[in-house]
């Protein structure tokens, strides 16, 4: 009986402690797959980062630099203007206490990251070229726009210009300004030169053959010999059938030009019956921003007015000349005013560069302070969520501390990366802009010492 009693206490404790055994290991269990889960959940929202990126890189430039990355990475639901300190903590209630340093880090994060996605585009897609879009002013000496620019000169041949003129000829008068005048004009602008009143003769027999009948004996870019042999060969035999001419030149236009020169020199008015007047205009409203200058040689009061009237039209001026003096003075005019296109070129140029520097430079300004706002707002939300922990796990806690280094490193390697790369930034806008300056400068006060040389040579 005694023995039976003793095992009977003894089954009752071994079922006892089978029972105990069972709920403790449930009850681990249950502890157990509460912290997979958890762990689970933040790796899968890690994985989750990397499948799919917060950003795209196809907005970007340049490849993005790892702390780039990092801070493109998706932005914290808590953050910014959606920040409320209790409904954080009681997230951070829901979190298991044994996550290392990293995981709680990464928690955070997906609650409190700010959003620096404008900045960093900012700073890597900036332009720190400089507006020195010219190298050389190829065709464009008004403004650094680089407008492609044709000059076209209608020469008059008609008998008449073999008169003479301080005992030079007009013919050849006309021939040398002109040729001097072109010489000096933009080396990549187009020129074209057409005479009319060519063929035939002055006699009447010979009027309609010389009044229908124009011809383009140069076209192309500056070849100042070439441009001399064709010119030389022109002699004074014809009629005078301006608005033929002014008709006929728009085929010497390219089509790409944007503004164009028509110089017509002449010595006397229409003499075939057209109309330059409306040929000036037609020239003018044709598409093409077109200026008609009428250069007259020795004409009367009556053939003036008509001529003005014709340069009128045309949006251009009528210079008559008397002398060979009166015939320098026009020169020496056209060449101060492209001295002083060339003197505005440069100051525009310049002016241009200087506004852009500043520009960029109150960007970047603008951008470090935005980014200095963000840094230290997610600083001091990680900080304060970091001390909610800390109250709750103890200061002494490994994961605290070292989460405490990783809100710290974060904070340093974000605002090292501001300060480097805008730092670097502003350094290359403001040498390219100094060197857009000096090539602005160089190239302008070059061109303009050319003019005053020119001009010179007509005093």
């Amino acid at each position: 009986m005694k023995k039976l009693h003793i095992a009977l206490i003894t089954s009752i404790i071994m079922l006892s402690a089978c029972s105990q055994e069972t709920q403790d290991k449930q009850g681990n269990d249950v502890k157990s797959e509460e912290k997979t889960h958890s762990i689970s959940e933040t790796k899968n929202v890690s994985e989750k980062q990397v499948e799919e990126l917060a950003y795209n890189p196809e907005d970007f430039n340049r490849e993005l630099s790892s702390t780039e990355k990092l801070m493109l990475e998706r932005v914290g639901s808590s953050s910014g203007e959606n920040y409320g300190k209790s409904a954080v903590e009681d997230k951070l209630d829901k979190l298991p206490k044994d996550l290392t340093g990293k995981e709680y880090l990464d928690n955070l994060l997906s609650l409190l990251k700010e959003d620096y996605s404008e900045e960093v585009k900012t700073l890597v897609n900036l332009d720190v070229s400089s507006a020195d879009n010219l190298n050389k002013p190829n065709n464009d000496i008004e403004d650094p726009k680089q407008q492609k620019i044709h000059y076209s000169i209608l020469l008059d041949a008609s008998g008449s210009m073999a008169g003479k003129i301080d005992n030079q000829s007009k013919m050849d008068i006309a021939k040398q300004t002109i040729t001097n005048f072109v010489n000096k004009l933009p080396s990549s602008s187009t020129y074209s030169i057409r005479v009319y009143g060519q063929e035939g003769s002055n006699s009447a027999s010979d009027k309609e053959l010389s009044c229908s009948t124009t011809k383009a004996i140069y076209n192309g870019n500056n070849n100042s010999q070439e441009l001399k042999n064709v010119i030389n060969q022109v002699q004074p035999i014809g009629w005078t059938p301006i608005a033929l001419a002014l008709k006929d030149v728009k085929q010497d236009i390219p089509s790409n030009t944007n503004k164009s020169f028509v110089y017509v020199v002449s010595d006397g008015i229409e003499t075939c019956g057209g109309d330059p007047v409306s040929a000036a205009k037609d020239l003018k409203n044709q598409g093409i921003e077109t200026v008609v200058n009428i250069i007259g040689f020795d004409i009367d009061n009556s053939g003036q007015e008509l001529l003005k009237e014709v340069a009128q039209a045309g949006g251009g001026e009528f210079r008559n000349t008397q002398s060979k003096e009166d015939i320098n003075a026009y020169w020496h005019q056209q060449y101060e005013l492209l001295q002083s296109k060339w003197y505005n070129w440069e100051e525009n140029g310049k002016d241009q560069v200087s506004n852009e520097k500043e520009d960029k430079k109150q960007l970047l300004f603008n951008t470090e302070n935005q980014l200095d706002e963000k840094i230290n707002l997610e600083y001091e939300h990680l900080q304060s969520a970091k001390v909610y922990l800390e109250d709750k796990l103890g200061s002494q806690n490994k994961a605290v501390v070292k989460l405490e280094e990783l809100i710290m490193n974060r904070r340093t390697k974000f605002n090292e990366y501001k300060q480097t790369t805008i730092d670097e930034l502003k350094a290359q806008v403001i040498s390219n802009s100094n060197e857009a300056s000096s090539n602005y400068k160089e190239i302008g006060e070059e061109q303009q010492q050319n003019m005053i040389e020119e001009k010179r040579k007509y005093n």
